[in-house]
């Protein structure tokens, strides 16, 4: 059974979905971005509230009203071209939830 959900960049969107047998976009935005630009991405999901941040800023956010998944993995997916990621963070969740706990990802230095 396929059971996510995902922060995924299509053309010019940046968008939040949820996958349960079947793909359903919670949440999207336009999010320009040039052809070897590097960005940081991070991903929460908290209960029913899936959050999703660009850069350190928090670009979206859905609350998933029907069956939210209760736990799962973590992977990165590629479905055309290539990518590359210099670091992936787990972290448990607690306290605040305005900003990612930690560190947000950052830009790395791209070369």
């Amino acid at each position: 059974m396929r059971r996510y959900y995902a922060l995924l960049r299509r053309g010019g969107l940046l968008q939040l979905v949820k996958v349960l047998g079947e793909e359903t976009v919670l949440a999207e935005t336009s999010c320009p971005w040039s052809f070897g630009e590097a960005r940081g991405f991070a991903l929460e999901v908290r209960g029913g509230v899936v959050r999703a941040w660009l850069d350190g800023e928090l670009l979206l956010e859905a609350r998933d009203g029907e069956e939210p998944l209760p736990g799962g993995a973590v992977g990165l997916v590629c479905e055309e071209g290539t990518v590359t990621c210099e670091a992936v963070r787990v972290t448990p969740l607690r306290g605040d939830v305005s900003r990612p706990q930690g560190d947000p990802i950052s830009r790395p230095p791209f070369p």
